[in-house]
């Protein structure tokens, strides 16, 4: 709270007048919200029951009261999308701890692989049927699409504003992150994270195999497997050898075995006796 600020309570007071233009009585008025009147220029009338303000002066008011709301939501869409590149980075990070840090490669376990499906379902299933955040699932669909089926020296990066995540809300963007690095383990292609940029490209996890694509562009709803159905976040791109990415388990060779995949998983998950 700024030195000096008004106690709330006075403030409110002085806001809750019906129309500061035809004075505020000063009849249950405290003494904070008297001191407030006339620290914005208000003045008593001749017979002290109200204290009333010029045109010009209301004029000078509105204008400030009109400056500071846009520097108050310019410093909160500040905080919002520094937050966001803060909660890029600790995912990103989540995500280098499988990997070797030399290689950059890792071991995935069945349970790796089980969370992996059960995450993606899960986000599909609490964001999808919102019309603003179906681009972003198409996006990602139509990302995995595109990786699959190329060879080991085609890696898909997909390039994203920050605002296709942050403008759709804190909650969203934040489970978007987690999601792509943390559970379908794609790279981000820029290393400084945390600070604030227009756009960011992530990579397409090399080790996600072709099979792998399958079974999880299989959990996704039908809107984003249809090309032109519904309009996508970001742009696609097939990354340069140069780039150093390449795919390393197209045949899906290095893949665990997913629970979901048995025969098991598919009675127990539909009985509800078990």
């Amino acid at each position: 709270v700024p030195p000096g600020a008004p106690d709330p309570a006075d403030a409110e007071q002085v806001l809750a007048a019906p129309d500061l233009a035809e004075g505020v009585p000063r009849d249950g008025l405290r003494s904070g919200a008297e001191s407030i009147l006339i620290r914005l220029g208000f003045r008593q009338n001749l017979e002290g029951s109200h204290y009333e303000a010029d045109a010009s002066r209301l004029a000078a008011l509105e204008q400030l009261r009109n400056a500071s709301r846009q520097h108050f939501h310019a410093r909160v869409s500040e905080l919002r999308y520094e937050s966001f590149a803060t909660e890029l980075g600790k995912a990103a990070a989540a995500g280098r701890r499988i990997r070797d840090a030399e290689s950059g490669a890792y071991v995935e376990t069945a349970e790796m692989a089980g969370a992996q499906r059960d995450a993606l379902a899960e986000f599909v299933a609490r964001f999808s049927t919102t019309v603003g955040l179906q681009p972003f699932i198409t996006g990602l669909v139509r990302c995995l699409q595109e990786q699959q089926g190329k060879g080991a020296d085609s890696v898909v990066a997909w390039t994203l504003d920050d605002a296709a995540l942050v403008e759709r809300g804190h909650e969203f963007a934040f489970e978007a992150v987690k999601l792509l690095l943390v559970h379908l383990r794609f790279l981000p292609k820029d290393l400084a994270l945390e600070q604030r940029a227009v756009a960011r490209t992530f990579v397409v996890d090399p080790q996600l195999s072709d099979r792998r694509i399958d079974r999880l562009v299989a959990v996704t709803p039908p809107f984003a497997k249809k090309l032109g159905k519904v309009a996508l976040s970001g742009a696609f791109a097939v990354l340069p050898p140069e780039a150093g990415f390449s795919r390393t388990n197209v045949d899906g060779m290095l893949d665990a075995a997913c629970p979901q995949d048995s025969l098991f998983y598919g009675v127990w998950s539909r009985c509800d006796l078990l």
